[in-house]
């Protein structure tokens, strides 16, 4: 909400910027159901992130740290999961051998990934060739 100056905003041009009366304060509290005490930042930050419509983004940032445990050690030694973007997640990988293999592995990949979630899923994945990647790679098992 972008103060405006409006009644019932908490904002009284002649008492000064975010300066909201005494019953205002009460009554926002009151709708709230707040006591009257400090409320706690990381509440604040929760509700704001949550209203804002970002804070399913924020889970689906979570994926970047996941990523070597969720395809394992071999997968991820040759990977970086490098960002996440309204549900897509680009991964960088060392060979198009490799990028290949992981293309017919991308719906199981992704199941991992997001395992039981209901919010912050990852809808897709693109694999992309990293920067000196190799036009041939060893997928061997080894």
């Amino acid at each position: 909400m972008v103060p405006t100056g409006r009644r019932g905003d908490g904002l009284n041009p002649e008492r000064g910027f975010g300066s909201a009366s005494k019953r205002e304060l009460e009554s926002r509290d009151a709708q709230s159901g707040s006591s009257g005490g400090p409320a706690r930042v990381g509440d604040l930050l929760g509700e704001l992130l949550s209203r804002l419509g970002i804070d399913e983004e924020i889970e689906r940032q979570e994926v970047l740290v996941r990523w070597p445990e969720a395809v394992g050690e071999r997968i991820a030694s040759v990977t970086r999961a490098s960002t996440v973007s309204r549900g897509v997640l680009f991964v960088k990988v060392d060979s198009s051998a490799w990028m290949n293999e992981l293309n017919f592995m991308r719906h199981d990949i992704l199941r991992r990934l997001n395992g039981d979630r209901d919010s912050g899923r990852v809808e897709r994945i693109v694999f992309t060739l990293s920067e000196g990647g190799s036009s041939a790679g060893d997928v061997q098992d080894g």
